[in-house]
């Protein structure tokens, strides 16, 4: 699994030995295995381990970025060449902002489990083999992907200042096909531990799914009350914290709630937050410039309240960085 310290041992002198006057490393890892089936068999297991390493560097107000894969000393070098010589081609940008000088306190998630992040081919297969088993006792096929493992993320620059977080995870994607392909079904789970994956739920509902849609015939267009399931509602929230809550797209005008903050919006039953320390999200606590991430109520009885920020933006608002920065350049 996930070695951080040894990042930190290998990246912690690589960066202070850097000719510029700031650098930051960026290191992104996965550690996945995925099992796929179809045709109510198990057709491939697969296992996918990577580390990914993004060096940005600011000498004499020009940065430059480049990227890498290896820890190993000669590897390194080269990357910090790269990342050198793209600065020396930049022009120099007067309002470019200096990296982190000073050790946050992060808050504590609780994110990753030690016998998901290592789950075998094996127990993978048991999993898929249960609901494959439900499936075909139903008479259809089943087909889809399982996979489990973890994620690691840290940030490391020359000023001392570093951050990490670990993350395991669990997901289930699950088809049920009848009547040569003509009707199918589709659900997915997912969880932060292979022990919380309700994937008995999943082939529950998929085997109902393709039986309730068999014979299913068109209607007419019209007016309908729909009941929107987690996934659909979830690509809508997706799209409008993108679009709707983007605070440079507020700045500039181009989001379709600009000028709209503390205006009723939204139905008054409708009310969003961000919050990456609640119980069921964990996610990471700190932004990828590596300042802490705050949670944000951004909608309030359908009140527009709160917008995330990073550094640039909340100065040109006026406002406080809520840790939402992206990798920069952005």
């Amino acid at each position: 699994m996930f070695n951080i310290d040894e990042w930190q041992s290998a990246l912690t002198p690589f960066l202070k030995a850097i000719d510029a006057d700031q650098a930051e490393v960026i290191a992104s890892a996965k550690a996945i295995g995925a099992t796929r089936f179809a045709n109510n068999a198990i057709s491939q297991n697969q296992d996918e381990d990577t580390l990914s390493l993004r060096l940005r560097v600011i000498k004499d107000g020009r940065q430059g970025v480049a990227s890498g894969n290896s820890l190993e000393p000669d590897a390194l070098k080269a990357m910090a060449a790269r990342a050198l010589n793209a600065a020396a081609l930049d022009q120099a940008n007067p309002d470019l902002l200096p990296m982190i000088s000073e050790q946050p306190k992060y808050q504590s998630v609780n994110s990753f489990d030690a016998d998901t992040a290592e789950a075998s081919a094996t127990q993978r297969a048991d999993i898929v083999g249960a609901q494959i088993a439900k499936v075909k006792a139903a008479g259809f096929e089943a087909a889809g992907l399982l996979k489990s493992g973890a994620t690691a993320c840290a940030m490391f620059n020359s000023n001392g200042v570093q951050a990490a977080y670990q993350r395991s995870l669990a997901s289930i994607t699950m088809s049920a096909f009848a009547d040569e392909g003509q009707t199918e079904a589709l659900q997915d789970g997912s969880s932060m531990t292979l022990a919380g994956l309700d994937a008995e739920r999943v082939g529950n509902d998929v085997v109902e799914r393709c039986r309730r849609a068999r014979g299913a015939k068109p209607i007419a267009a019209g007016a309908y009350d729909v009941v929107l399931e987690e996934a659909a509602l979830s690509d809508l929230m997706l799209f409008l914290s993108w679009l709707g809550f983007n605070s440079l797209a507020h700045s500039e005008g181009r989001s379709g709630l600009a000028g709209k903050l503390g205006e009723q919006v939204f139905h008054k039953d409708f009310s969003l937050w961000s919050d990456p320390y609640h119980e069921a999200q964990q996610g990471c606590p700190f932004d990828m410039e590596g300042f802490p991430t705050q949670g944000l109520h951004l909608v309030d009885q359908g009140v527009v309240k709160q917008l995330p920020h990073d550094r640039r933006t909340a100065s040109k608002m006026g406002e406080a960085n809520t840790g939402h920065g992206n990798q920069q350049p952005d």
